[in-house]
């Protein structure tokens, strides 16, 4: 069955991190563009530890 979202067959390199760059990756992928993602790493995106700004002892780990 062929693909037709609208960036299908379209290859998108994503260099941004924190929250902008992925989450424009994950809106581009969505559509259909298959993205490439790379972070650096000795320095990993510090959004993967999950929201540090939210109280762990209130929402649980991993939030």
């Amino acid at each position: 069955m062929p693909d037709n979202r609208p960036l299908a067959g379209i290859r998108v390199f994503v260099l941004g991190i924190a929250i902008a760059g992925p989450q424009c990756g994950r809106c581009l992928s969505h559509f259909g563009a298959e993205v490439i993602r790379v972070e650096s790493g000795h320095y990993p995106d510090g959004t993967r530890r999950g929201a540090r700004w939210l109280r762990q002892d209130k929402y649980g780990p991993g939030v």
